[in-house]
Formats: structure tokens, sequence, C-alpha cells
């Protein structure tokens, strides 16, 4: 699923790892990944449509950059992918991406590979 998904991703937005190699142009994902650095995005699973937007939309130059490569979306769609362009920062190593039970949790890369550090040495007691 995760090949399927970055596959899918670079036919709707620009490839991350052609972005990467291009340094002298700017980075359509950077406002999205700088904000994340500083702040995790919950995405419970018991929300309703307007709370998922709702939640979405804090991230700021997502919903922009969503409409710069979808600008005929409607607004289901537009939500729907906002949050696909999450799970492909995600499966591109940009952000980190926890899944529970009760939902989503997006977040800076290296501060999720901190806490799941955290968590396995508080379960095995080391």
């Amino acid at each position: 699923m995760s090949k399927a998904l970055r596959s899918k991703f670079a036919q709707f937005f620009p490839d991350p790892e052609l972005v990467k190699k291009k340094k002298n142009d700017p980075n359509p994902y950077g406002q999205v990944i700088s904000w994340f650095s500083k702040n995790e995005l919950e995405i419970p699973a018991d929300l309703t449509e307007d709370e998922h937007r709702k939640i979405l939309l804090s991230v700021p130059g997502l919903q922009k950059l969503v409409s710069k490569y979808s600008p005929n979306a409607e607004r289901d769609d537009e939500t729907l992918l906002m949050e696909f362009v999450l799970h492909g920062l995600a499966e591109h190593s940009l952000l980190g991406k926890n899944v529970m039970e009760e939902g989503l949790t997006f977040s800076d890369l290296f501060s999720s590979v901190f806490s799941m550090d955290d968590f396995e040495e508080g379960e095995y007691g080391q």
C-alpha cells in the first residue's frame, strides 16, 4: 500500500523526491512541513466531516497547496486531498505518522521516532 500511495501522490502533487533534488526551487511542502517541527496534528476517527476539515485547515499552507494543484476540487474532495498530502508526506519520510485505533497523529518525523523509542523503553522497563 505504501508504494501505491507514493505513486498516486506524485500524480496529484509534486514528487517529493524530485523536489529534494531541485534545491534552488522553493519547496511546495515547506510551510506544511515547517509547521510540524513544533506541532502535531491528531485526527480522531470519530470526527464529523466539518470537524475533520477544521483540524486539517489548522495546518498553515495545507489548503493553499491543495488549491494550487487541484484548483477545481470541491469542498469534500479538497478535505480528502488535504489529508492525502499528509499521508503522502509521511510515506516520503517528510512527516511522522502514527496510526492508532482511535485515529491518526501526524508529527515531525524525528519527534515521532523518539516518541516510539520512549514508548518502547517504558513498555519494557528499560
